[in-house]
């Protein structure tokens, strides 16, 4: 990986970290989502989801990971989505930098 690769996502990151922070100062999680558990639930459900894509035809392959963060949206806030994007969609093939 080049260095303009690697410092565009270094750039992408910081500025998601900052929204992200910046979402929890100003928006407080809901109760409607249950707390802490609720968020683990949601970010396991995504986790599940997103390791399990959708094969469609034409060799199209499609994920559901987005259907918990959106739930998640709606129980939780932009908050809790963050959490339960952040978490929930991180994949194994990230964490070992396997990503094309």
């Amino acid at each position: 990986m080049n260095a303009f690769v690697r410092g565009l996502i270094l750039a992408c990151v910081a500025v998601a970290a900052v929204s992200a922070a910046t979402a929890i100062l100003l928006f407080s999680v809901r109760p409607q989502i249950g707390g802490p558990l609720g968020i683990l639930y949601w970010s396991l459900l995504a986790l599940v989801a997103s390791a399990m894509p959708v094969r469609l035809p034409k060799g199209v392959v499609g994920s559901v990971s987005a259907a918990p963060v959106l739930a998640s949206i709606v129980g939780g806030g932009p908050v809790a989505a963050a959490i339960v994007g952040g978490a929930g969609t991180t994949g194994s093939r990230e964490l070992k930098g396997q990503v094309p």
